[in-house]
């Protein structure tokens, strides 16, 4: 069964006993950006994993911070994705779905990719003039509305970078660039790489 990317994070959120409404107390993302760096400092607990999923619509929502903090803490995001899916299995009883596995490993592969490509450019301001634009916040959005069904979460597995799942990560990951005025050529050849 087809679902949306929005969907599958409601469904965590319910998990999780949590309401399915954005707290938009905490900037988007920087619940993220906390939760890697509390989980690198110490174990994985509900409540870290619990403000993630309700302080953002995903873990790309990162992507909404300075690129030079993301970079710059070298901060490990994979421990997110391994802890918020096995809360959920624990909670769940059950084995998650491998579109759920897929959506939330896809995500934090994408980030420590994202963050170990930019690292290499070191040169580059990746915040010069940077201010999150519409087109940032307006490609979360249609990331959110992408269906996953088990086909794409298979095709994913076998070829990432030529899965809509990347097409649409990178769409995310272009508009934050162009936000920076990172040329779109050097853009492009990053969002390649990063996938």
């Amino acid at each position: 069964m087809s679902q949306r990317l929005s969907q599958i994070w409601q469904q965590f959120q319910q998990l999780f006993s949590l309401p399915e409404s954005l707290d938009t107390t905490i900037e988007t993302g920087q619940a993220v950006f906390i939760a890697a760096k509390t989980l690198q400092e110490q174990d994985a607990s509900i409540k870290v994993l619990k403000s993630v999923l309700q302080n953002s619509s995903s873990l790309l929502d990162v992507l909404c911070l300075p690129m030079a903090q993301i970079v710059g803490a070298d901060l490990p995001f994979m421990p997110i994705g391994i802890a918020l899916l096995k809360f959920a299995h624990d909670i769940y009883k059950q084995p998650l779905s491998l579109e759920d596995c897929v959506f939330i490993m896809s995500q934090v592969a994408y980030l420590e990719s994202t963050k170990e490509i930019l690292k290499i450019h070191s040169h580059v301001n990746w915040d010069a003039k940077s201010q999150i634009t519409d087109l940032v916040t307006q490609q979360l959005q249609k990331l959110n509305q992408l269906e996953l069904d088990r086909d794409r979460a298979i095709q994913a597995l076998n070829g990432f970078q030529i899965s809509p799942l990347a097409t649409a990560f990178n769409q995310v990951l272009l508009a934050r660039l162009a936000s920076a005025n990172i040329s779109k050529s050097l853009a492009k050849l990053l969002t390649q790489r990063i996938a």
